[in-house]
């Protein structure tokens, strides 16, 4: 008897949850998206992925309130086609778009284009150069595209941006002039991407207690910082590091005090926030110094991803350890928002994926290409990958060797798997042409500003 009861209690607690989590999504028409792209940014220098520095203290909190996905990959370590393949759930081989200043064919569906269809108020705040309209082709179907970069660096006036307070200033700015208005909103901020050097008063919160020191000329000459010392053609390639992760806490800092305003707006009970990056960095990991976009390692393609969710639902789940890809995005947000008129794209939906746990993706391609040819690519399923580089493959244990400097036999599982899905990636690159939009006659202050990046 005792044992019925207690089933039947289970059973009564069971359908009040059910029912209570659909009214509660029935509840969000009325839902917002905040979505939120960092430039630069590699998860493993966060301490809700594990970092040991406190770089990230507020969004150490934030990430709490949210989901967050622990194998986040990007499929291109380059703003330009990242972002592209976020925004329209496809992987660079079908846009055709792989290097900056290769901009969306305007055919091509977008997340922006799904919103504004669906009657949502858009608007973008930007602050990298890379992303204007003319090279990226993102403006189109954004109410309010914000892309000021007008800030010089206190050591190189040729170096104009926009730092995350500003960037975030802008942001609160249009969400007050949405006011009862249902929106879509990105920001896409530039800190950290190098040089490494937020506002003064941000500065020297990290100090490494040993050098490593490394050939200056090895650095990019855009990285260099005044404050690095050169001793017979040596600096430290920790001073940077600490500069790194100086940058990160100060976007932490400002997203704190931007978390303060969303609050005071009440707009926390019905928006979405999703946190994430367009790609990572190497700081001196396989002597690729303060780079990226060449190497596919993990330090340049592992992101992080974190979903908070309108204040008024219950996060089915803390943690997701699947593997995830930025493509996955956007069939997500449109499965979320019930968004209609969508064409079908190659991502997952990553609340099905946490829902269902005999659903899981079995692998990411992440590429390199240049001079019209793959310079790298990678497939990675949830703990191995295999890079295929211009001499050959290397296949990678990544829980045994998350550093990836020991290579296994790619004769063994999974790796005759991973290797056909590289294959299938190449075929399948052969089936697109590049039917794009030529980028405009650059204006020469974008030529300075993308040179200081290392764009050129």
């Amino acid at each position: 008897m005792k044992v019925g009861l207690t089933i039947l209690l289970i059973l009564l607690v069971s359908a009040f949850w059910f029912f209570n989590q659909k009214e509660e999504e029935a509840n969000c028409s009325d839902c917002n998206l905040i979505l939120i792209t960092v430039d630069t940014l590699r998860a493993d220098h966060l301490g809700f992925y594990g970092y040991a520095r406190a770089t990230s203290p507020f969004l150490d909190q934030f990430s709490k309130e949210s989901i967050v996905f622990n194998n986040h990959i990007t499929p291109r370590p380059k703003t330009g086609p990242s972002i592209a393949s976020l925004f329209t759930g496809l992987y660079p081989n079908k846009l055709q778009i792989r290097n900056n200043r290769e901009p969306l064919n305007n055919k091509i569906q977008t997340l922006t284009s799904i919103f504004k269809k669906n009657n949502f108020k858009t608007a973008a705040v930007i602050s990298n150069i890379a992303l204007k309209h003319e090279y990226s082709g993102l403006k189109r179907d954004f109410d309010t595209f914000d892309l000021h970069v007008d800030e010089e660096e206190l050591n190189r006036k040729d170096h104009l941006q926009r730092n995350a307070k500003n960037t975030f200033k802008a942001s609160l700015k249009i969400l007050k002039d949405f006011k009862n208005k249902q929106f879509f909103l990105w920001i896409h901020l530039m800190d950290p991407h190098g040089p490494y050097y937020p506002p003064e008063e941000y500065r020297n919160y990290f100090h490494s207690n040993s050098k490593n020191l490394v050939q200056n000329s090895l650095l990019p000459e855009y990285q260099l910082l005044p404050s690095a010392e050169v001793v017979d053609g040596l600096t430290d390639i920790n001073h940077y590091i600490d500069n790194y992760d100086d940058e990160i806490r100060y976007l932490d800092i400002q997203f704190a005090s931007f978390f303060k305003e969303l609050t005071a707006m009440g707009l926390l009970s019905n928006s979405m926030i999703v946190f994430s990056a367009d790609h990572g960095e190497s700081l001196s990991e396989h002597e690729y110094y303060l780079e990226h976009g060449a190497e596919l390692y993990e330090n340049n393609i592992r992101i992080p991803l974190a979903i908070r969710l309108p204040g008024k639902l219950t996060k089915p789940v803390e943690q997701y350890s699947g593997l995830t890809s930025s493509i996955d995005i956007l069939p997500s947000m449109v499965n979320f928002f019930k968004l209609t008129d969508v064409q079908e794209t190659g991502g997952f939906n990553l609340f099905e994926l946490i829902k269902d746990t005999t659903l899981k993706r079995e692998f990411t391609i992440s590429e390199s290409y240049q001079d019209n040819v793959f310079n790298r690519l990678a497939a990675r399923n949830q703990n191995s990958k295999v890079i295929n580089f211009r001499d050959g493959k290397r296949c990678f244990d990544l829980l045994k060797d998350p550093t990836e400097t020991a290579p296994v036999s790619c004769e063994q599982a999974p790796f005759p798997f991973l290797s056909s899905k590289l294959e299938e990636y190449q075929r399948d690159n052969q089936k697109y042409s590049r039917d794009q939009v030529k980028p405009s006659a650059m204006d020469p202050k974008d030529v300075q500003t993308l040179k200081s990046l290392g764009y050129f």
